[in-house]
């Protein structure tokens, strides 16, 4: 069974909200076991990191603000 399928329907103004919050709380809980106990099968496999991929740039705007321009300084 996937943990897709133990997720529970949260229903608004259900008189179990306690019982449903749990059985979420459960699920979430194996979610995290499952990563703990091999991350790498959760890693970002081959993904750039954003600051890598980010191009400097190559001219910035003067300020055009009075305080901007006096904090620049």
């Amino acid at each position: 069974m996937s943990l897709k399928d133990e997720l529970p329907s949260l229903e608004k103004g259900s008189p179990d909200l306690g019982g449903q919050l749990r059985a979420l709380r459960d699920v979430v809980l194996k979610l995290v076991e499952a990563v703990e106990a091999n991350p790498e099968a959760f890693a970002a496999g081959g993904a750039v990191a954003p600051a890598e991929t980010a191009e400097a740039p190559t001219a910035t705007k003067p300020a055009s603000k009075p305080a901007a321009r006096t904090a620049a300084k």
